[in-house]
């Protein structure tokens, strides 16, 4: 949509070392102003598309969020934990293929928030479109319209309020959204990997009592005592072994900007 050449994709393609599960590869012009909306639409786009399977292809079961009724005023972000918590705990409740639907919310949720390879290069296009949003925005201070006739001047300024008004519902929108993706999200992480690993933690305390557990460690040696003890290699040539990086995805740096965003 915004020109950004695709040059690789990898839909499935894991690697231990950086937890990256695939990977989009493209290129783009620094210079160039629709780029740099595509840098950024393409690292918010995994939070909005979660947001779009959520909002028509999957039920909601209203639920009476726990401060319903405590006399809270509403806003925005309330609104979108609202809608998360139907998704969820809504779903999770209705029974038949409820659980399911609220199983597949948070890890489709899960799996959407960028990485940060995509909001580094949303970033790089943010930079571009704030100057040209401030230029534009020191340009409309000037009046010109004074200048204008009457019918005109009116046009302008009934068309300034629409725009003013779209500006605002879209934005109310947006905030909807990537709080309703982060709420299932973080409540994802919390159930599905944090909950579980805590209690693997503590059946295994129980089971060993308190002491240390054993650690099997294979190929320390030989039976005739000639080859080098692997773990002792391991710790003297870290090299050798698996390179603990970030998650961030390594670029190639040319003049077109070849770079790579990842789905971890």
């Amino acid at each position: 949509m915004f020109g950004l050449k695709i040059t690789q994709i990898r839909l499935y393609s894991p690697d231990a070392a950086t937890g990256r599960l695939g990977y989009v590869a493209f290129t783009y012009r620094p210079s160039s102003t629709v780029h740099a909306v595509g840098l950024v639409v393409q690292g918010v786009a995994p939070i909005f598309m979660a947001f779009l399977l959520f909002e028509f292809l999957f039920p909601f079961n209203p639920t009476v969020a726990p401060w319903g009724d405590s006399g809270i005023e509403g806003s925005v972000f309330l609104e979108g934990v609202a809608g998360a918590w139907t998704l969820g705990y809504g779903n999770f409740c209705a029974g038949g293929m409820g659980p399911l639907w609220s199983m597949s919310a948070l890890i489709i949720a899960m799996h959407c928030i960028p990485s940060w390879a995509d909001i580094r290069l949303a970033l790089r296009g943010g930079v571009v479109l704030l100057v040209i949003a401030l230029a534009a925005s020191l340009l409309f201070k000037v009046d010109f319209s004074s200048q204008l006739p009457t019918l005109l001047r009116n046009g302008l300024a009934h068309a300034q309020g629409m725009a003013d008004a779209m500006t605002m519902r879209t934005l109310e929108w947006v905030i909807y959204a990537v709080t309703m993706v982060t709420t299932l999200a973080v409540a994802g992480v919390v159930l599905l990997l944090v909950l579980p690993s805590l209690v693997l933690i503590v059946l295994r305390r129980m089971r060993y009592g308190g002491q240390k557990q054993p650690h099997s460690v294979v190929g320390l040696d030989r039976a005739d005592g000639s080859a080098p003890i692997a773990g002792f290699v391991g710790l003297l040539n870290p090299g050798d072994g698996v390179e603990t990086d970030d998650r961030t995805i390594n670029s190639v740096p040319t003049k077109k900007g070849i770079e790579e965003a990842a789905d971890s």
